[in-house]
């Protein structure tokens, strides 16, 4: 696996899972909290990320395909689109166009 980027959150993983390429999204641990609060964070979040993706694609949302969610693990594997991310283009932006989007 290769390290594509790494949050506050997660590190973003690029992989392969049936000969497919995916991004694996894994949450960190904590080690300044305590070991039980931060294990539930982590499920907690990466169990609501799967069902505000899922609840945005079946709304008509353009999102990746989920393919794989490990609570055990704190990860979401999920379908890699080519691009920029979101994020970059919004920088790109001058901030009337960006403002006139959100």
């Amino acid at each position: 696996m290769k390290l594509l980027k790494q949050g506050a959150e997660a590190k973003l993983f690029l992989g392969k899972k049936n000969e497919q390429d995916v991004v694996i999204k894994h949450r960190i641990k904590k080690s300044y909290r305590i070991p039980q609060i931060d294990e539930k964070l982590r499920k907690n979040r990466t169990s609501l990320e799967f069902n505000l993706l899922t609840a945005a694609r079946r709304a008509g949302v353009m999102t990746p395909t989920i393919i794989d969610v490990d609570e055990k693990e704190y990860s979401i594997i999920m379908e890699r689109i080519n691009g920029e991310r979101i994020k970059e283009l919004f920088y790109k932006l001058d901030k009337k166009k960006t403002s006139e989007i959100s």
